[in-house]
């Protein structure tokens, strides 16, 4: 893998494999078209939500629990604000039908819906308005897979018992249960499949840990709607919670959006929720992961206290990728401070480097075997291999070692091609003083990957942080349990990275903690063989793992060779496209290759093997 997929040990985020971009079938100037802003003004509240014209150009749907009884309602299209009042509500399905008159003769009415429920995995589109905001952007979405969709056997506990006291829609209501954040604001807003058939009508989700069920209602309930014999707007619509909808009450801004573009891809992650680590631990894609991090870093942090804490959830527009960082830590997309750009999270204490949660776009698409093949994501092996790398990438020989963290290493396999590896490495000097603790978690859905690396560190003050306590068995609480807490906090923000969609497949999982990874290289009893040139102690070549090697130049690393050939005394490195190392594998005179191609004395290496 490349060499700056894992330098800096922060926190990273991965995709990889980016599916070719289904735009091409999404027609902006039609969804634009056909859609509406729908602006509820009551009594010190203003709910904004996305809409659609529906059969002529004087109706308008959205969804009812944006629109509170007594507001003054105004619909606005291609930029055109009227006027609009209540003709009919359909409670039970969460769906509300305005009479406008007056829009520009540009906005067009869907005539047709297709009742048909969408296969799993089919791509889906909405078009609204984040946030409450007047320009419009797209979704894209897919359609999950539920054995019955309905929200009554999709949840249980709190979040179902808050919607069933809310009342609409109803929990027995056929629903279509979809993958794919649907933010706030875009409640009401038409959801089309490729062929621009209105399928359905975006409605919310319920919180399941860091991600949600996201749902639609289907678009057969609006012959319901338009058939209704009340146009009564249920009173507890003006208490509605955005905690379960997707109406937007704020303005887009820099706090609530990150957005950023890195190597041609783009990216938007916006903070969609505040949870409590009460409400994530309980319903967690991997809840008893977040308990086991609980148990062994949260008591030098000071328990109760660090049950307390609180993660601002952000989604990924067009991937459902999502990262949890502290509450109020925020993101912003800069200069790391070591001449990398990285999306950050940044803790208050630097005493001793970075601290808290970085997130880059890099490739993991070259992760290899020990035979140097490539491993795909979807492969059973990929993960084997990733650990592998990250042990490797972490090892810098006679400065630092690494072990892994056995006790907080989790595979969840989710089925149907999702899965996530969450482990830790502890970084050594060679004094045997512990420097950083690393934490991943790592979440793989079909082709793409999506990963966080969180950082705590040993600081000048030896009563600071966790690393005074963790292996005292003398000490239950630390000294300075803020500090504790707040690298709790970036372990646990880790740990919550994942795609949407996985918690709905949480009865399906298959949990493993106990992990092979090859740390040996050709059934040797060594781990890894560092070479050293001449007398001294400069580094040279580091053999790392069967066809991998890295090479420096005065003790920094260049980047990496790869075997060519090799025999029982010798091996042929090849570095770059045309250059060449010959490596005596006991150590020795080793050569490399001339612009002539002939081999060309470049020292004396001696390897150092540790048993």
């Amino acid at each position: 893998m490349h060499n700056n997929v894992l330098q800096g040990l922060g926190i990273l985020i991965i995709s990889l494999c980016v599916p070719p971009s289904v735009h091409a079938q999404f027609d902006p100037e039609f969804m634009e078209s056909h859609s509406a802003r729908v602006i509820a003004k009551g009594v010190g509240n203003t709910r904004v939500s996305s809409g659609f014209l529906w059969k002529n150009s004087e109706h308008v749907v959205t969804s009812l629990h944006g629109v509170p009884g007594g507001s003054n309602i105004t619909v606005e299209c291609l930029g055109v604000k009227r006027k609009a009042t209540v003709e009919q509500t359909f409670a039970r399905a969460d769906l509300i039908l305005l009479r406008v008159k007056g829009l520009p003769n540009g906005c067009k009415p869907f005539t047709e819906s297709d009742h048909r429920k969408p296969a799993p995995y089919t791509s889906l589109w909405t078009y609204g308005h984040h946030a409450g905001a007047r320009s419009a952007t797209s979704r894209m979405f897919v359609k999950g897979y539920a054995k019955i969709e309905r929200l009554d056997t999709l949840v249980s506990g709190a979040p179902l018992r808050a919607i069933k006291s809310f009342g609409m829609p109803a929990t027995d209501l056929d629903i279509y249960y979809v993958e794919g954040g649907l933010l706030p604001g875009y409640s009401g807003g038409p959801v089309v499949d490729k062929n621009r058939q209105l399928i359905g009508i975006v409605d919310g989700g319920l919180n399941k840990g860091q991600s949600a069920y996201n749902w639609v209602i289907p678009a057969k309930y609006l012959d319901d709607l338009t058939s209704s014999l009340t146009s009564e707007i249920p009173p507890q619509v003006a208490q509605s919670s955005q905690r379960h909808f997707s109406t937007g009450i704020d303005e887009i801004d820099e706090k609530t959006v990150v957005a950023f573009e890195e190597e041609g891809q783009k990216y938007a992650f916006v903070l969609t929720k505040t949870q409590s680590m009460a409400e994530l631990a309980a319903t967690a894609d991997d809840a008893e992961g977040v308990d086991q991090l609980l148990k062994v870093f949260a008591p030098p942090a000071n328990q109760t206290a660090a049950e307390a804490l609180s993660f601002d959830i952000y989604q990924e527009q067009e991937l459902g990728l999502i990262i949890a960082v502290p509450a109020g830590q925020g993101l912003r997309f800069g200069d790391d401070g070591e001449g990398d750009m990285w999306l950050l999270s940044e803790g208050n204490d630097t005493t001793n480097g970075f601290t808290g949660i970085r997130f880059a776009h890099s490739s993991f698409s070259d992760v290899t075997d020990d035979l140097g093949n490539i491993v795909p994501p979807s492969s059973a092996d990929f993960f084997q291999n990733l650990v592998t790398s990250i042990i490797i990438d972490c090892n810098d020989p006679g400065i630092t070692y690494c072990a892994l963290d056995s006790k907080n290493m989790r595979m969840i396999d989710f089925g149907g091609g999702a899965k996530i590896l969450r482990m830790g490495t502890t970084t050594y000097d060679f004094s045997g003083k512990a420097e950083s603790y690393d934490y991943y978690s790592i979440a793989v859905k079909g082709s793409s990957v999506f990963g966080a690396q969180a950082r705590i560190q040993t600081e000048d003050n030896a009563d600071a942080g966790i690393f005074p306590c963790l292996n005292s068995e003398t000490q239950i609480t630390c000294p300075d349990t803020s500090a504790a807490r707040q690298q709790l906090s970036q372990l646990i923000g880790a740990h919550l990275t994942s795609f949407s969609g996985l918690a709905v497949r949480a009865d399906q999982r298959v949990v493993e903690t106990q992990f092979i990874y090859d740390n040996t290289r050709d059934n040797q009893s060594t781990i890894f063989i560092p070479y050293y040139e001449g007398e001294s102690d400069v580094l040279k070549f580091f053999n790392t793992r069967g066809k991998e090697w890295k090479v420096y130049v005065d003790n920094q690393e260049v980047g990496f060779a790869t075997e060519y050939s090799r025999d029982a005394n010798d091996v042929i490195l090849q570095y770059g496209d045309s250059f060449y190392f010959s490596i005596p594998i006991s150590g020795g005179q080793y050569y490399q290759s001339t612009a002539d191609n002939q081999w060309a004395p470049a020292g004396i290496i001696t390897p150092q093997y540790s048993e």
